[in-house]
């Protein structure tokens, strides 16, 4: 999770105490496959949120289920899409469609792998809030403690 924060680029409590709270026409995009074709990028936001969809229902028995991972991985990506607002990154609907797609493919490539290996569960399941709650916390800490700019001044002196 803490790369998908790095690699999307999520804001941090630095960024918004920043904000100059205009958000211009360029910087939000809310109309589906609108841009340009990047198939690159989207591969990428796919491959981004695979791991979730995998990971979650290996971790909780709940979540192996089309609607819970679509959900989270649809939340999960809100909240990123929204912290950029922030941090002057673009926001778009693109990934959030993409970055649901890849949860889901990542539940396919868990139920593959489970029936390939007739495996059981291999971790003591935890409850799904806890797992949400984890997620949250994971992403408040970051978007309230991390200051990247603080941390490169702090190593390379400037």
């Amino acid at each position: 999770m803490i790369g998908v924060y790095h690699f999307t680029g999520a804001g941090t409590w630095y960024d918004l105490k920043n904000y100059q709270w205009n958000i211009r026409q360029e910087q939000l995009n809310i109309i589906p496959f609108s841009n340009e074709i990047d198939m690159i990028g989207y591969v990428l936001n796919v491959c981004l949120f695979v791991p979730l969809g995998f990971l979650f229902p290996f971790l909780c028995k709940k979540m192996d289920n089309f609607w819970c991972i679509l959900s989270v991985g649809f939340c999960f990506s809100l909240f990123i899409e929204f912290s950029q607002l922030y941090n002057n990154r673009c926001t778009d609907i693109d990934d959030l469609i993409l970055n649901s797609i890849g949860a889901f493919i990542g539940l396919l490539l868990f139920r593959i792998w489970k029936k390939l290996t007739k495996s059981k569960y291999c971790f003591p399941s935890i409850s799904w809030e806890e797992l949400l709650l984890y997620m949250l916390v994971l992403f408040l800490g970051r978007a309230l403690l991390f200051n990247e700019m603080g941390f490169a001044g702090l190593l390379y002196k400037f």
